[in-house]
């Protein structure tokens, strides 16, 4: 961020007045004065401490907004003289209001995170900062937050001093330690299966959609059916049919499951084997009675050459309106994957391949993620619907949406499902 940096809008870390620091009423109508601060933070990770020693004053750098200045570049000529420090990096963090009504005195203090190369900068410190002694001293983020904590002041302008660089710091530990937890959720993104149970009971979806699959599967399958989960994942939902394992066949395409599937299916005696392109499926024409999908790929054409005259599909699918809230809140802007999985669009498909269509449904239904961190998990498993997405590149997005958690107890979007069975 340079100085001409265009800046996102300021999120208000904390409002600071007579009452939350004095225990006294009354607010000031004064227009604020407006001033950028910044915790600075070195190589060996310290954070850069202004020490007055006459006042035994602990607190950030920064100061006031001059004249034709903005707030990154009043907040680079601040850190230049205080401090001596390069801003090599700078990140908005928030904006301390306060309202001294005693002092009919009010400001807005912008804080930014600064992450500086220098080793050894020269402050360029006013008189009146060196006749109270200021000095520029580092130390870790904890330690800068003790000093700052426990230092008794006797002064009310003091006491707001304290409060607001307090404020802004523990706002950034909670940023820190936000990132970390979510990190953490991104770095075990793996996914046995098609097993989502590492955030059960942190979100919902699903509920209520107005036909069950397995029961439709269930009306047409008899026991000499000849069936093929295409798309098989690693095989819960084939093996929860209880089919007879020598009429039934399986394929998958993602590497993780189609090593789990060659170890539990082909034990089983099913007919597995490894596919990712839905034009070419390695089985002969006319195979099979019932092909089965949900949730996975398909081509209309390739399925009508593997079915017997009369066979069926049955398919459950994610339609293209699939978390688009979601994925706007953490990518704006970005296009749907896939714009033609709609009801309308696959069934014409279908037909226009030859097939009958006997049923037809279509639904949109609640998703919830009642904390951030399950979101990311999910986010990252499902990468086709959320290119990109990243904790580092999402970073301020999840911020909101965890706000929004705390404030409505969950984030939500809508999930895009549609029912299709096909007879050739």
């Amino acid at each position: 961020m340079n100085a001409n940096a265009i800046l996102k809008p300021w999120s208000l870390i904390a409002e600071l007045t007579d009452k939350t620091v004095l225990g006294l009423e009354g607010m000031s109508n004064k227009a604020p004065r407006k001033t950028s601060r910044a915790i600075v933070i070195n190589e060996e990770g310290n954070c850069a401490v202004m020490y007055a020693e006459k006042f035994n004053l602990y607190s950030l750098p920064g100061g006031g907004i001059e004249e034709g200045e903005n707030e990154v570049s009043a907040l680079i000529r601040e850190i230049d003289e205080e401090t001596g420090c390069t801003c090599d990096s700078i990140e908005q963090l928030g904006m301390v209001s306060e309202n001294r009504n005693h002092q009919d005195y009010t400001t807005l203090s912008y804080y930014f995170v600064v992450h500086t190369k220098t080793k050894t900068g020269h402050a360029h410190l006013t008189d009146t900062e060196m006749e109270n002694g200021t000095s520029v001293q580092w130390f870790s983020l904890n330690e800068t937050m003790h000093r700052i904590r426990d230092a008794e002041h006797g002064t009310t302008q003091r006491k707001f001093l304290q409060a607001r660089d307090l404020a802004a710091i523990t706002e950034y530990l909670r940023r820190q330690e936000l990132k970390s937890t979510w990190q953490s959720e991104e770095s075990i993104a793996h996914i046995h299966g098609w097993d989502f149970s590492h955030i059960h009971g942190r979100y919902e979806e699903g509920n209520d959609i107005p036909w069950n699959y397995e029961e439709v599967i269930h009306q047409y399958l008899i026991e000499e059916a000849k069936i093929l989960d295409f798309d098989t994942g690693g095989g819960e939902f084939l093996l929860s049919l209880n089919h007879p394992y020598n009429k039934t066949a399986a394929t998958e395409g993602f590497p993780p499951n189609v090593q789990l599937c060659k170890e539990k299916l082909l034990p089983l005696g099913i007919d597995f084997k490894e596919c990712s392109d839905a034009t070419n499926i390695p089985f002969a024409d006319e195979s099979f009675d019932i092909i089965i999908n949900r949730h996975g790929d398909f081509n209309a054409k390739e399925l009508y050459r593997l079915l017997k005259k009369g066979g069926l599909f049955i398919t459950q699918q994610v339609g293209s309106e699939n978390d688009r809230e979601l994925v706007e809140l953490v990518l704006p802007g970005t296009p749907k994957q896939f714009p033609d999985l709609n009801l309308t669009k696959q069934k014409r498909v279908f037909e226009e391949a030859g097939f009958e269509i006997l049923q037809a449904e279509e639904a949109f239904l609640p998703i919830k993620f009642y904390d951030v961190g399950a979101f990311v998990w999910f986010a990252r498993i499902i990468e086709w619907e959320f290119p990109g997405f990243s904790v580092d590149n999402c970073f301020e997005k999840l911020l909101a949406m965890q706000k929004t958690i705390e404030e409505a107890g969950e984030v939500a979007g809508t999930t895009h499902r549609y029912l299709i069975v096909a007879r050739k």
